[in-house]
Protein backbone atom coordinates (compact mmCIF):
# COMPACT_ATOMS: atom_id res chain seq x y z
CA UNK A 1 0.00 0.00 0.00
CA UNK A 2 2.85 2.28 0.90
CA UNK A 3 4.57 1.41 -2.37
CA UNK A 4 1.51 2.44 -4.41
CA UNK A 5 1.24 5.67 -2.45
CA UNK A 6 4.89 6.50 -3.23
CA UNK A 7 4.41 5.80 -6.94
CA UNK A 8 1.32 7.96 -6.98
CA UNK A 9 3.20 10.79 -5.31
CA UNK A 10 6.07 10.54 -7.83
CA UNK A 11 3.60 10.57 -10.68
CA UNK A 12 1.95 13.72 -9.34
CA UNK A 13 5.35 15.43 -8.99
CA UNK A 14 6.22 14.60 -12.62
CA UNK A 15 2.95 15.99 -13.87
CA UNK A 16 3.46 19.13 -11.81
CA UNK A 17 6.94 19.54 -13.31
CA UNK A 18 5.65 19.16 -16.89
CA UNK A 19 2.93 21.73 -16.36
CA UNK A 20 5.49 24.00 -14.77
CA UNK A 21 7.79 23.79 -17.83
CA UNK A 22 4.88 24.36 -20.18
CA UNK A 23 3.90 27.52 -18.35
CA UNK A 24 7.48 28.89 -18.60
CA UNK A 25 7.61 28.18 -22.32
CA UNK A 26 4.36 30.00 -22.90
CA UNK A 27 5.61 33.08 -21.04
CA UNK A 28 8.82 33.24 -23.13
CA UNK A 29 6.91 33.28 -26.43
CA UNK A 30 4.63 36.04 -25.20
CA UNK A 31 7.61 38.18 -24.16
CA UNK A 32 9.27 37.85 -27.57
CA UNK A 33 6.24 39.25 -29.40
CA UNK A 34 5.34 42.02 -26.96
CA UNK A 35 7.10 45.41 -27.35
CA UNK A 36 9.71 46.33 -24.78
CA UNK A 37 8.84 48.83 -22.10
CA UNK A 38 11.63 51.10 -23.49
CA UNK A 39 10.32 50.99 -27.08
CA UNK A 40 7.63 53.26 -28.46
CA UNK A 41 4.42 51.47 -29.35
CA UNK A 42 3.87 53.89 -32.27
CA UNK A 43 7.22 53.22 -33.97
CA UNK A 44 7.76 54.99 -37.37
CA UNK A 45 6.49 52.97 -40.25
CA UNK A 46 9.67 53.57 -42.32
CA UNK A 47 11.80 51.83 -39.71
CA UNK A 48 10.29 48.49 -40.75
CA UNK A 49 11.96 46.81 -43.68
CA UNK A 50 9.66 45.71 -46.53
CA UNK A 51 9.32 42.02 -47.01
CA UNK A 52 11.82 40.59 -49.44
CA UNK A 53 14.31 43.47 -49.25
CA UNK A 54 17.75 43.21 -47.75
CA UNK A 55 18.52 45.21 -44.65
CA UNK A 56 22.01 46.05 -45.90
CA UNK A 57 22.59 49.15 -48.11
CA UNK A 58 24.19 48.82 -51.53
CA UNK A 59 27.97 49.19 -51.61
CA UNK A 60 27.74 52.24 -53.91
CA UNK A 61 25.80 54.21 -51.30
CA UNK A 62 28.51 53.77 -48.71
CA UNK A 63 31.17 54.81 -51.23
CA UNK A 64 29.35 58.04 -52.07
CA UNK A 65 29.03 58.96 -48.44
CA UNK A 66 32.76 58.66 -47.96
CA UNK A 67 33.45 60.78 -51.01
CA UNK A 68 31.07 63.55 -49.92
CA UNK A 69 32.82 63.83 -46.59
CA UNK A 70 36.08 64.87 -48.32
CA UNK A 71 36.51 68.66 -48.94
CA UNK A 72 36.29 69.36 -52.64
CA UNK A 73 38.73 71.77 -54.23
CA UNK A 74 38.81 73.82 -57.43
CA UNK A 75 41.84 75.19 -59.27
CA UNK A 76 41.64 78.85 -60.31
CA UNK A 77 42.87 78.73 -63.86
CA UNK A 78 43.62 82.46 -64.04
CA UNK A 79 45.58 82.79 -60.81
CA UNK A 80 47.03 79.26 -60.60
CA UNK A 81 45.95 78.89 -56.97
CA UNK A 82 43.73 76.32 -55.25
CA UNK A 83 40.54 77.70 -53.73
CA UNK A 84 38.28 75.59 -51.48
CA UNK A 85 34.64 75.52 -52.44
CA UNK A 86 32.17 76.81 -49.84
CA UNK A 87 28.83 75.18 -49.16
CA UNK A 88 27.31 76.83 -52.24
CA UNK A 89 29.63 74.86 -54.47
CA UNK A 90 31.16 77.94 -56.15
CA UNK A 91 34.92 78.35 -56.04
CA UNK A 92 36.00 81.47 -54.16
CA UNK A 93 37.87 84.01 -56.24
CA UNK A 94 41.14 85.57 -54.95
CA UNK A 95 40.89 89.18 -53.84
CA UNK A 96 42.08 91.48 -56.60
CA UNK A 97 44.43 94.37 -55.88
CA UNK A 98 42.84 97.83 -56.13
CA UNK A 99 43.30 99.54 -59.45
CA UNK A 100 45.90 102.27 -59.76
CA UNK A 101 44.20 105.59 -58.93
CA UNK A 102 46.77 107.70 -60.77
CA UNK A 103 44.91 110.09 -63.10
CA UNK A 104 45.81 109.50 -66.74
CA UNK A 105 43.41 111.34 -69.05
CA UNK A 106 43.22 115.13 -69.37
CA UNK A 107 39.81 115.16 -67.72
CA UNK A 108 41.03 113.01 -64.81
CA UNK A 109 44.15 115.12 -64.28
CA UNK A 110 42.20 118.40 -64.34
CA UNK A 111 39.62 117.04 -61.89
CA UNK A 112 42.39 115.76 -59.61
CA UNK A 113 44.10 119.17 -59.60
CA UNK A 114 40.82 120.97 -58.94
CA UNK A 115 40.19 118.85 -55.83
CA UNK A 116 43.72 119.32 -54.55
CA UNK A 117 43.73 123.07 -55.18
CA UNK A 118 40.35 123.58 -53.52
CA UNK A 119 41.67 121.97 -50.32
CA UNK A 120 43.88 125.03 -49.87
CA UNK A 121 40.84 127.28 -49.48
CA UNK A 122 38.86 124.88 -47.29
CA UNK A 123 41.62 123.42 -45.09
CA UNK A 124 43.52 126.73 -44.71
CA UNK A 125 47.16 125.62 -44.63
CA UNK A 126 49.97 128.09 -44.15
CA UNK A 127 52.28 128.80 -47.10
CA UNK A 128 54.76 131.23 -48.64
CA UNK A 129 53.84 133.01 -51.89
CA UNK A 130 56.13 134.80 -54.34
CA UNK A 131 54.61 136.78 -57.23
CA UNK A 132 56.87 137.99 -60.01
CA UNK A 133 55.71 140.27 -62.83
CA UNK A 134 58.04 140.98 -65.76
CA UNK A 135 57.87 142.14 -69.32
CA UNK A 136 57.32 139.09 -71.51
CA UNK A 137 60.66 138.09 -73.07
CA UNK A 138 61.20 139.74 -76.45
CA UNK A 139 58.18 142.04 -76.21
CA UNK A 140 58.11 145.83 -76.40
CA UNK A 141 56.12 148.34 -74.41
CA UNK A 142 55.14 151.72 -75.75
CA UNK A 143 52.71 154.54 -75.19
CA UNK A 144 52.15 155.78 -78.70
CA UNK A 145 55.67 156.41 -79.93
CA UNK A 146 57.07 156.78 -76.42
CA UNK A 147 58.69 153.72 -74.80
CA UNK A 148 57.25 153.11 -71.35
CA UNK A 149 59.78 150.60 -70.05
CA UNK A 150 60.83 152.89 -67.19
CA UNK A 151 57.17 153.16 -66.22
CA UNK A 152 56.81 149.36 -66.21
CA UNK A 153 59.78 149.05 -63.89
CA UNK A 154 57.67 150.82 -61.29
CA UNK A 155 54.64 148.52 -61.48
CA UNK A 156 56.50 145.27 -62.16
CA UNK A 157 58.82 143.27 -59.94
CA UNK A 158 58.56 140.79 -57.05
CA UNK A 159 56.14 140.62 -54.14
CA UNK A 160 56.07 138.07 -51.30
CA UNK A 161 53.24 137.09 -48.99
CA UNK A 162 53.11 134.71 -46.02
CA UNK A 163 49.87 133.08 -44.97
CA UNK A 164 49.62 131.51 -41.51
CA UNK A 165 47.99 128.15 -40.91
CA UNK A 166 44.29 128.61 -40.23
CA UNK A 167 44.22 132.00 -41.97
CA UNK A 168 41.94 132.53 -44.96
CA UNK A 169 43.74 132.54 -48.31
CA UNK A 170 40.75 133.52 -50.43
CA UNK A 171 42.46 136.72 -51.60
CA UNK A 172 45.97 135.23 -51.86
CA UNK A 173 45.75 131.86 -53.58
CA UNK A 174 44.28 131.91 -57.10
CA UNK A 175 41.64 132.31 -58.14
CA UNK A 176 41.86 135.34 -55.86
CA UNK A 177 38.63 136.69 -54.41
CA UNK A 178 36.78 133.35 -54.30
CA UNK A 179 36.22 130.66 -51.69
CA UNK A 180 37.37 128.07 -54.25
CA UNK A 181 40.72 127.74 -56.01
CA UNK A 182 39.96 126.13 -59.35
CA UNK A 183 36.95 125.25 -61.46
CA UNK A 184 38.97 124.58 -64.58
CA UNK A 185 37.18 122.75 -67.40
CA UNK A 186 39.17 120.34 -69.63
CA UNK A 187 37.93 122.12 -72.77
CA UNK A 188 40.26 125.02 -71.93
CA UNK A 189 43.28 122.73 -71.57
CA UNK A 190 45.84 122.13 -74.32
CA UNK A 191 47.62 119.25 -72.58
CA UNK A 192 47.97 117.66 -69.15
CA UNK A 193 50.37 115.13 -67.63
CA UNK A 194 50.64 113.39 -64.28
CA UNK A 195 53.83 111.56 -63.31
CA UNK A 196 54.57 109.69 -60.12
CA UNK A 197 57.66 110.64 -58.15
CA UNK A 198 58.08 108.73 -54.90
CA UNK A 199 55.03 109.43 -52.75
CA UNK A 200 53.85 112.37 -54.89
CA UNK A 201 52.20 113.15 -58.22
CA UNK A 202 53.67 115.89 -60.39
CA UNK A 203 50.90 117.66 -62.31
CA UNK A 204 51.57 119.81 -65.39
CA UNK A 205 48.62 121.45 -67.14
CA UNK A 206 49.05 123.69 -70.21
CA UNK A 207 46.23 126.10 -70.98
CA UNK A 208 44.93 127.19 -74.36
CA UNK A 209 45.33 130.83 -75.36
CA UNK A 210 42.31 132.98 -74.54
CA UNK A 211 41.11 136.46 -75.46
CA UNK A 212 39.71 138.74 -72.77
CA UNK A 213 39.29 136.16 -70.00
CA UNK A 214 36.79 137.01 -67.30
CA UNK A 215 37.50 136.85 -63.60
CA UNK A 216 36.12 133.59 -62.20
CA UNK A 217 35.07 132.27 -65.62
CA UNK A 218 36.42 130.61 -68.77
CA UNK A 219 39.85 129.02 -68.77
CA UNK A 220 42.38 131.33 -67.14
CA UNK A 221 39.75 133.07 -65.02
CA UNK A 222 38.58 129.78 -63.47
CA UNK A 223 42.01 128.82 -62.11
CA UNK A 224 44.12 131.99 -61.99
CA UNK A 225 43.97 135.63 -60.99
CA UNK A 226 43.55 137.30 -64.37
CA UNK A 227 43.83 140.94 -65.33
CA UNK A 228 40.80 142.43 -67.02
CA UNK A 229 40.14 146.08 -67.82
CA UNK A 230 39.62 146.91 -64.15
CA UNK A 231 42.81 145.09 -63.21
CA UNK A 232 44.81 146.88 -65.89
CA UNK A 233 43.49 150.22 -64.69
CA UNK A 234 44.58 149.35 -61.17
CA UNK A 235 48.08 148.60 -62.47
CA UNK A 236 48.27 151.90 -64.34
CA UNK A 237 47.12 153.87 -61.34
CA UNK A 238 46.03 157.45 -61.88
CA UNK A 239 48.65 158.23 -64.48
CA UNK A 240 46.56 156.84 -67.35
CA UNK A 241 42.86 156.27 -67.88
CA UNK A 242 42.14 153.13 -69.88
CA UNK A 243 39.22 153.58 -72.22
CA UNK A 244 39.41 150.21 -73.99
CA UNK A 245 41.74 147.23 -74.02
CA UNK A 246 42.20 143.82 -75.63
CA UNK A 247 43.78 141.13 -73.46
CA UNK A 248 45.47 138.16 -75.09
CA UNK A 249 46.38 135.51 -72.53
CA UNK A 250 48.97 132.99 -73.71
CA UNK A 251 51.55 130.40 -72.60
CA UNK A 252 49.70 129.72 -69.38
CA UNK A 253 50.45 126.63 -67.30
CA UNK A 254 49.92 125.09 -63.88
CA UNK A 255 52.46 122.95 -62.04
CA UNK A 256 51.66 121.24 -58.78
CA UNK A 257 53.15 118.55 -56.57
CA UNK A 258 50.48 116.59 -54.69
CA UNK A 259 51.02 114.14 -51.84
CA UNK A 260 49.36 110.89 -52.94
CA UNK A 261 48.31 109.75 -49.45
CA UNK A 262 46.56 113.00 -48.47
CA UNK A 263 45.75 114.66 -51.81
CA UNK A 264 47.34 117.86 -50.51
CA UNK A 265 49.47 120.23 -52.57
CA UNK A 266 53.05 120.64 -51.35
CA UNK A 267 54.21 122.92 -54.19
CA UNK A 268 52.38 124.99 -56.81
CA UNK A 269 53.38 127.25 -59.67
CA UNK A 270 50.95 129.17 -61.87
CA UNK A 271 52.11 131.15 -64.89
CA UNK A 272 50.45 133.27 -67.57
CA UNK A 273 51.44 135.99 -69.99
CA UNK A 274 49.02 138.78 -70.83
CA UNK A 275 49.48 140.78 -74.03
CA UNK A 276 47.67 144.09 -73.74
CA UNK A 277 46.90 145.34 -77.24
CA UNK A 278 45.21 148.49 -78.43
CA UNK A 279 45.15 149.91 -74.94
CA UNK A 280 43.40 153.18 -75.61
CA UNK A 281 44.12 155.72 -72.91
CA UNK A 282 43.50 159.39 -72.37
CA UNK A 283 47.02 160.12 -73.67
CA UNK A 284 47.74 157.59 -76.40
CA UNK A 285 47.42 153.98 -77.41
CA UNK A 286 49.62 151.62 -75.39
CA UNK A 287 50.94 148.14 -76.13
CA UNK A 288 52.67 145.86 -73.66
CA UNK A 289 53.04 142.18 -72.83
CA UNK A 290 53.41 141.18 -69.17
CA UNK A 291 54.14 137.78 -67.67
CA UNK A 292 53.12 136.84 -64.16
CA UNK A 293 54.19 133.81 -62.11
CA UNK A 294 52.94 132.79 -58.67
CA UNK A 295 55.02 130.28 -56.69
CA UNK A 296 53.69 128.63 -53.50
CA UNK A 297 56.01 126.79 -51.12
CA UNK A 298 56.43 125.85 -47.42
CA UNK A 299 52.92 124.46 -47.04
CA UNK A 300 51.91 123.81 -43.43
CA UNK A 301 48.86 121.56 -43.35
Amino acid sequence: MKKHAFQLTALLLCLALVFSLGACGGDTEADSTAPSANESINAPAESAQPAGESETQPAESGTQAVQSSEPSEAIDQNEGTTAAKPDGGQATQPTKAPQDSQPKTVADIVAYYNRAANKIKTDKPGFHKVNVKNKFPGSTASLGIIPITPFLDVILGEETTDVKKGQSSNDVFPAAGFSWSSKLDPKYVKSATCTKSGSSYNIHITLKDETNPQVGKGGYGSCMSVIDKAGAQEMMGTMLTIESITMQYHDGYIKATVDIATGRITYAELYAASKMENVKTNLATANLDIESKDTFTNFQW
